[in-house]
């Protein structure tokens, strides 16, 4: 007869790929007649029969979980290894790619995915993007207060980290003779529509949640200095402002705090911190930047080059990116108190 079901906890076994963030867990061991079942860490089960004994089994997994341990080192061996031979074949690159007029604006305009995480009206701006450079060997010593924290070069391959890197962005001013590109139909009004000349650089830690084992992005913000033509929608302003009158922000500029939190220029304020409060997605626009646009930035170039240039962007101009409204209460500005807006959004499915 079939012995009624009944969970021991005899194990519970984690071990972790870090590169796929994949686990595998062994929740409970039912014992089922002379057979065993399995309940795993997503849910699904696996029975065999037979007579072995769960100690036999715990002992089986502590050893796997050992070797998963030793894959992931080799993978840490990997990745540095990686880092390290690359970083000057990129410095390499990114002396030529200077030459070429406009590269980064044709590459950045014509990838979708990005396009998807800014506003309309950002696109002009980014036809002065001089350059942008992701290096891997920097690394961030956090420190005790809001700062960015020490920032080191790697000087050798052990002291590479893969979990960190930096994205620079380095803007140029437009000159008189400037002129927004022909497709995007803007026409520049330099008493408005001006950026300065300015090189900005936002390092990215990755983190590990010790209880799901899953990893993801934190930063600090970097100071940036917007096209004046945002001042009036520039978050940063629009706070400072407020708090020099000793008030809250009005219904418009909550309008206009939402409006500016859309904009590229509100990535570099983003920390992975305060979900609804900040700029959305900035996690996967950045890993966009970092693990495909940069690496693969002369490929995207070619094609746009291949298909005729820059298409014309036909997109809504405050929409921007996505209709989902800011956390504007009135603990926004309130320090140390936890965040109540939206869980960040899940990172999109790319599609070849």
């Amino acid at each position: 007869m079939v012995q009624p079901h009944r969970t021991r906890d005899w194990c519970r076994v984690l071990s972790t790929a870090d590169r796929y963030t994949a686990r595998l867990e062994i929740r409970s061991i039912k014992t089922h007649g002379t057979g065993l079942e399995y309940g795993y860490g997503y849910g699904s089960t696996y029975s065999s029969g037979g007579g072995v004994a769960c100690p036999i089994l715990e002992k089986v997994f502590k050893q796997l979980s050992t070797i998963e341990t030793q894959v992931d080192e080799v993978d840490q061996q990997v990745q540095k290894f990686k880092i390290w031979k690359t970083e000057p074949i990129y410095k390499s690159r990114r002396d030529l790619l200077s030459q070429i007029p406009k590269f980064w604006y044709v590459v950045l305009a014509e990838h979708e995915d990005f396009q998807e995480y800014i506003r309309t009206e950002d696109m002009k701006y980014l036809e002065f993007i001089k350059e942008i450079y992701v290096s891997r060997v920097t690394k961030v010593n956090a420190d005790e207060g809001e700062g960015e924290g020490k920032v080191t070069e790697a000087k050798s391959e052990d002291e590479v980290d893969p979990g960190q890197f930096s994205i620079t962005f380095k803007f140029e001013a437009p000159s008189t003779q400037d002129s927004p590109h022909k497709n995007h139909n803007h026409t520049h009004n330099h008493n408005n529509e001006t950026i300065e000349t300015q090189t900005v650089t936002k390092h990215f830690t990755t983190i590990k949640n010790p209880e799901t084992g899953e990893t993801s992005l934190r930063s600090k913000p970097a100071p940036i200095a917007w096209p004046t033509e945002f001042n009036k929608i520039n978050p940063r302003k629009l706070k400072t402002k407020a708090k020099s009158e000793h008030r809250k922000l009005t219904t418009q500029e909550k309008k206009n705090y939402r409006v500016g939190m859309k904009s590229f220029f509100a990535f570099f304020d983003w920390t992975g911190e305060k979900p609804g409060k900040e700029f959305r997605n900035g996690e996967e626009l950045a890993s966009l930047i970092a693990d495909e646009i940069f690496p693969a930035a002369v490929d995207y170039y070619t094609v746009a080059a291949a298909n005729g240039g820059v298409e014309e962007d036909e997109g809504d101009d405050e929409a921007g990116t996505s209709s989902e409204e800011l956390d504007l209460s009135d603990d926004e500005e309130e320090e140390g108190e936890e965040d109540e807006g939206e869980e960040r959004s899940k990172k999109r499915q790319k599609t070849a």
